[in-house]
């Protein structure tokens, strides 16, 4: 393939509509490992035992659904790109969960942070933090 029909290739799939994460439109051209444990089963596991749940970064809800016999009581999902916030609240909204429209921290200026001053589990400094990025829980990380 020559550079041109590369190129026109790309600008095709830029112009690819894309809501929430559905890659099927890469069904056999995109290749993907998986880690040796079940996202789903853990993500499942957790929620039985928990209260409330947020899902940061929902996209369109997709994952969350298909999780939906294991949620607590109170849902809550974040998510920062506009047309899946909409998506997102049609699919999570009718079920009882709320959805957040969050600022993005995708810009120059945007640190994300994530603070709990009683967390749930006891992290090892540094577990959750990043350069420009910073995580509290009660203490100094």
């Amino acid at each position: 393939m020559n550079r041109a029909d590369r190129l026109s290739l790309w600008e095709r799939e830029e112009r690819h509509p894309f809501t929430g994460w559905d890659f099927a439109h890469l069904d056999g051209r995109m290749i993907a490992g998986e880690p040796p444990w079940s996202y789903p089963d853990r993500a499942a596991a957790l929620m039985r035992g928990a209260t409330a749940l947020l899902d940061v970064d929902t996209g369109g809800g997709e994952r969350l659904l298909e999780l939906r016999e294991a949620w607590p009581r109170r849902v809550t999902a974040t998510e920062s790109y506009p047309p899946n916030v909409r998506v997102a609240t049609e699919r999570l909204g009718p079920l009882g969960a709320t959805v957040v429209a969050a600022r993005s921290t995708s810009s120059s200026t945007g640190t994300p942070a994530s603070m709990s001053r009683r967390p749930s589990a006891s992290w090892r400094p540094g577990a959750r933090s990043s350069p420009g990025r910073c995580t509290a829980s009660g203490r100094t990380t």
